[in-house]
């Protein structure tokens, strides 16, 4: 019988480790089985809410589209609320798109955007009371602690 059509689905990242004040771009470009016509592509991205939050305007923005670009004043604020969460690990992108095509076949494909991270965080303790410097000796002490954030403010990069 004839070839049963195929989808060919292609996602590629660029850059693939980035640092939080660049911009990103997962293309899905070079994906074929459209046979002529159109494909069509849908967007996800995997990460914790907070960040979802953050680059859902990047994801409504590539709606239907081969491309997405997550800007740097995005991937700025996804790191940033991904450090107010006080959450130790990584920043991953892990984006997937479905490719369909006007036959109603659809595949999928998957790639991961490993962002770097500018310092990390510092834990200080101070105002420790009593001041001595054997906390064993005390029956009670009382500390502050003080968490450091990296300075992540993007020079030359609009926060609005």
């Amino acid at each position: 019988g004839p070839d049963r059509p195929n989808i060919n689905p292609k996602l590629e990242v660029d850059p693939v480790t980035p640092k939080p004040c660049s911009e990103v771009t997962f293309s899905a470009i070079k994906s074929s089985g459209g046979y002529g016509r159109p494909l069509t592509f849908a967007w996800q991205i995997d990460v914790p809410p907070v960040v979802q939050a953050v680059l859902q305007h990047a994801i409504d923005r590539a709606a239907g589209a081969p491309l997405m670009v997550i800007k740097a004043n995005e991937l700025n604020q996804a790191a940033a609320a991904l450090n107010r969460s006080l959450v130790l690990h990584p920043l991953d992108l892990r984006v997937s798109i479905v490719v369909s095509n006007y036959l109603n076949l659809s595949a999928n494909a998957t790639a991961t955007a490993r962002v770097q991270e500018p310092t990390l965080k510092t834990i200080q303790a101070f105002n420790a009371t009593p001041r001595s410097t054997s906390i064993a000796a005390n029956k009670e002490s009382a500390f502050a602690i003080s968490i450091k954030l990296p300075a992540l403010a993007c020079r030359g990069v609009s926060l609005s």
